[in-house]
């Protein structure tokens, strides 16, 4: 499937947010920050293969893949695909190489590309920062109405991941497993951190999906920050509730993982 003008431009960005999901063999989603994703010929897209252990254990076992690319002005697109295959020589590896992160670094040069079958693409109206700011606010004060009698404690999430999530400067993108079989990754921009361990994201138009999907699901979410900064959770999105007219998603947290270097990809609780 072709990529539309609209998305392509996204994609050619460099130096913007660009999120792969996979699916294990067990059916769990992951979702990790990899920019190295470009365009490639008509209906593909190409990725380096650098510090994604899980990603590929992943892809040997699951070729089903889900792609997000937001930039700077929070406008966002969301792709489908089949993983075709990984090469190591020739345009694509050439054409990876070319990112500025690579290009000037002599020990991160990309060795090997993967080459992704676009399926379906999603575009995603641009988020004003107004809005950001105005479900930053909401959240805040949503989340003192939830009510934590009944939630089973959790994990203690480390306090520089909370402090991460709960940044008004934060982007997470959570990622699930459709129906189809497929990951999916939607844009949350508006998040919180609930006591006892819990994850309290904004619902709104550009994750509309989530109202709609069957719960409890095991999700995973990437957060990043403009420092750079990014963390991965993993937990089970339990129940939607409604507060001071937002729509709160309840995410209960199991797994919390470092996503960069030096201790990329290693659990952290």
């Amino acid at each position: 499937m072709e990529l539309p003008q609209e998305a392509l431009d996204i994609y050619n960005q460099e130096e913007i947010a660009k999120f792969l999901a996979t699916v294990d063999g067990q059916g769990k989603v992951n979702v990790v920050l990899i920019i190295s994703q470009l365009p490639g010929e008509t209906g593909k897209l190409v990725f380096g293969e650098f510090m994604m252990w899980k990603t590929k254990r992943n892809l040997n076992a699951n070729g089903r893949v889900a792609s997000m690319a937001m930039t700077k002005n929070l406008q966002s697109v969301e792709v489908l695909a089949d993983l075709e295959g990984f090469v190591d020589t020739g345009p694509y590896v050439e054409k990876v190489n070319s990112i500025s992160m690579f290009r000037y670094n002599a020990y991160t040069g990309i060795r090997r590309v993967g080459i992704l079958d676009i399926t379906q693409v999603y575009p995603r109206k641009n988020i004003s920062y107004f809005t950001v700011l105005k479900d930053f606010i909401a959240v805040k004060l949503a989340k003192t109405l939830v009510k934590a009698d009944g939630l089973e404690k959790s994990i203690n999430i480390p306090r520089a991941v909370a402090s991460k999530i709960n940044s008004l400067l934060s982007i997470c993108a959570l990622a699930y497993v459709g129906e189809d079989g497929y990951p999916r990754i939607l844009p949350v921009v508006s998040s919180a951190v609930l006591n006892k361990g819990y994850l309290v994201i904004k619902l709104a138009e550009a994750n509309r999906e989530l109202a709609d999907i069957g719960l409890p699901i095991q999700v995973a979410v990437n957060v990043i920050t403009m420092e750079p900064t990014s963390y991965q959770v993993k937990g089970s999105l339990e129940r939607i509730e409604s507060h001071l007219g937002s729509r709160l998603g309840l995410i209960r947290l199991d797994e919390v993982y470092s996503a960069m270097p030096p201790l990329c990809g290693e659990r952290i609780v």
